[in-house]
């Protein structure tokens, strides 16, 4: 299919019926792809406008496999919907726009209390498939100065020009796309593989389309192929059980390319400083062989620096219904200091939730700092409210997480957890009675207002924690007083091995 799409004069995408939303949509879209090279920044958006948007971006043919290869390698591709046609670099530069302002996390605000998921994920499909395209371009791509391709690359650390690190990177750039059967997405990044092995005067990656195998059995022969051809162990942390949607018989070694959103390490893992987990030299080399017959990949480490799980946090789940009583009591065994980076624990402990390993930034920016403190209030309410019916008093009631403000209040340095006065305050105003500082009766109107503000203020954390942790992984300690995330099925005494995090200042 490289060769058809390569040799079309011009490539129509249908992306359905018309619409009042999408007529006003794609002006929209082309004024902002104009100003793409140009601008820094996005211009004023009303929530009508995102709506428009989203009308565009929520459309099935953006997540789907099999629709890579249109944009990625056609010479020029247009966007049809209804009877309005627009060139799809307008609305990849626009999308483009719209992820370089990070205007993504905003939208999670976006509407009376809505989450706009399936825009932002839209918008963010967009994205990924410019940039796919960008990539083919090469040095022809128009954006090789303000969005260096090279460094947009999805390698994973993994280098080479192999067949099979192309692949790598094709995998990874398409985190979050589908197929109605799970394999064709690997099959649909065929074409762009040969393309990309062309340019690079290498043969092609010989894939065998199978479709009577299973589906374990087709990825264990794509996995094991792609250890012996790039020699790396960069593969590893794209596998494990956290990065699988669905528990299966595949090896835990093998990536099963599921798309969840962020494997232990992302895509981008080469701009990360890694933790030498092994203690082992510069530049050694790793050694390592496969045995097919039990599927099994047998590595030699140097002094592995293997830790044992203490202590199990809650689920995303039970953390936003206010049971998070477990991962309080972690904070308090730890101390004010986190010892490791240095950094106050409870910063180290909402920056493992996320994953942030910004090196750079110490303390946390205040914008996410803050996003925190309103997520970790909207959570206690949460849990006053839950367990008000079997705490009808309310010492009895504030009582039930007096670890979180025994916490908050003489041991939280940075000033973010709710305290006792600070809850009693907002519990009393959730009923319109006056408490504290506030000395009037407020309306319902008054009420909802103050916590839709809240959750607006909450939107950027709840989105970035809702990226690392849904994908199967809570918060453990372990015994050597590393916090960490771990997949679901993770129990106390488990060794484990830290392979990447934010060293110490």
């Amino acid at each position: 299919m490289d060769l058809v799409y390569r040799g079309a004069q011009e490539t129509v995408v249908w992306l359905g019926l018309g619409s009042d939303k999408a007529e006003r949509a794609l002006p929209k879209l082309e004024a902002m792809a104009e100003d793409a090279e140009e601008k820094n920044g996005m211009p004023p958006m009303s929530v009508d406008d995102w709506l428009d948007l989203g009308d565009i971006f929520s459309r099935a043919w953006l997540g789907r496999a099999w629709m890579i290869q249109e944009v990625a390698l056609s010479t020029n591709p247009v966007v049809l919907v209804g009877k309005q046609a627009i060139h799809w670099d307008s609305v990849g530069h626009a999308a483009f726009m719209i992820g370089a302002s990070n205007a993504l996390v905003g939208l999670f605000a976006v509407g009376p209390g809505l989450q706009q998921i399936t825009l932002a994920t839209g918008v963010n499909h967009a994205i990924r498939l410019q940039i796919l395209r960008e990539w083919c371009r090469g040095h022809s791509s128009s954006f090789r100065e303000i969005l260096p391709v090279s460094s947009a690359d999805f390698s994973a650390d993994i280098t080479g020009t192999t067949p099979s690190v192309a692949l790598v990177r094709l995998l990874l750039g398409s985190s979050g796309f589908s197929a109605s059967v799970p394999r064709d997405k690997i099959y649909a990044l065929s074409g762009i593989s040969n393309f990309i092995a062309r340019g690079q005067g290498v043969p092609s990656m010989t894939l065998e389309v199978d479709y009577h195998s299973s589906k374990e059995t087709v990825l264990y022969r794509l996995g094991s192929q792609l250890f012996r051809q790039t020699q790396s162990l960069r593969l590893l942390p794209l596998a494990g059980n956290a990065s699988r949607r669905t528990i299966s018989q595949l090896p835990s070694w093998i990536p099963a390319w599921d798309g969840v959103n962020t494997p232990i390490m992302g895509g981008f893992y080469s701009n990360i400083r890694p933790i030498n987990a092994c203690k082992a030299a510069p530049g050694l080399k790793p050694t390592f062989n496969i045995d097919d017959t039990l599927r099994r990949l047998q590595v030699q480490t140097v002094s592995p620096d293997i830790d044992c799980i203490k202590e199990v946090g809650e689920t995303f789940s039970e953390l936003w219904a206010g049971k998070f009583m477990k991962c309080i009591r972690m904070l308090l065994h730890g101390g004010r200091i986190y010892p490791f980076t240095n950094q106050p624990i409870v910063e180290a402990f909402w920056r493992t939730l996320i994953m942030d390993w910004d090196m750079t930034h110490r303390p946390a920016p205040d914008h996410v700092a803050d996003s925190f403190s309103d997520w970790v209030h909207l959570a206690t309410l949460n849990a006053l409210f839950a367990n008000q019916p079997s705490n009808p008093f309310l010492q009895d009631l504030f009582d039930t997480l007096e670890h979180l403000f025994v916490l908050a209040n003489p041991r939280d340095s940075t000033k973010k957890l709710p305290t006792s006065s600070t809850m009693l305050e907002a519990y009393f105003a959730s009923y319109g009675v006056p408490y504290g500082e506030k000395s009037q009766l407020e309306s319902p109107e008054q009420r909802q207002a103050t916590v839709q503000k809240l959750a607006k203020g909450a939107a950027a954390f709840q989105c970035l924690f809702k990226q690392s942790i849904l994908p199967g992984r809570r918060l453990v300690r372990t015994v050597g007083g590393y916090l960490c995330l771990a997949p679901l099925q993770a129990i106390v005494g488990d060794r484990v091995m830290i392979v990447s995090g934010c060293p110490a200042t």
